[in-house]
């Protein structure tokens, strides 16, 4: 009889003949006897398996064809201004222990990255200015930033620490949701 975990018993027949007893497995076991009178799992005589130990040898081969040197990726302006932003703010706040109230407070993080204008430099996929929503924390999940108009119906935010690509419903969501964080776990009653 086998153990419980390692198959099942299939019965065959008729209540007025013998019944035949065959054991099904269900065990990965390379000794167990399947179905199909072979051992071992099915899993490792299939196709796929066979397939990946074919391909095996590019994983270690390289691309002979590609460039050993670095890659560069341009990335859009919006996309550099939301960074230098989100990078600005960081600083000035753990500089301050507060978030950023005005241009005043970043001026001087925007400079050491070398953006004299940071004004002109925070634009938007949709080239205005970016909303700046002052007072916020980077720590948190609050919109710190936001495009104004968007494009395709869709708008570039930073909400905490993340860029995110947001529609207009979830851009109000992510700003309701940042401006009334939930209240905090109330402590453990004690027993």
């Amino acid at each position: 009889m086998p153990s419980a975990g390692h198959g099942r018993i299939a019965e065959q027949g008729s209540s007025s003949r013998p019944r035949k007893i065959e054991m099904l497995s269900t065990s990965p076991r390379s000794d167990t006897p399947r179905r199909d009178g072979q051992t071992g799992s099915p899993f490792f005589s299939s196709a796929g398996f066979r397939l990946g130990w074919a391909l095996l040898p590019l994983l270690f081969s390289g691309c002979s064809g590609c460039s050993q040197g670095e890659v560069t990726v341009q990335l859009p302006d919006h996309v550099i201004a939301f960074k230098n932003l989100k990078l600005a703010w960081a600083q000035a706040q753990e500089a301050k222990g507060e978030p950023p109230e005005n241009m005043e407070d970043l001026k001087p993080y925007f400079e050491k990255m070398e953006i004299p204008d940071p004004e002109a430099m925070l634009k938007g996929q949709d080239g205005e200015p970016l909303v700046l929503r002052w007072g916020k924390s980077y720590r948190g999940q609050a919109v710190i930033a936001h495009e104004k108009v968007g494009v395709g119906g869709e708008k570039w935010a930073v909400v905490g620490r993340q860029l995110r690509h947001l529609n207009e419903e979830d851009l109000q969501k992510a700003i309701r949701d940042g401006d009334n964080p939930p209240p905090p776990a109330p402590p453990p009653a004690n027993e």
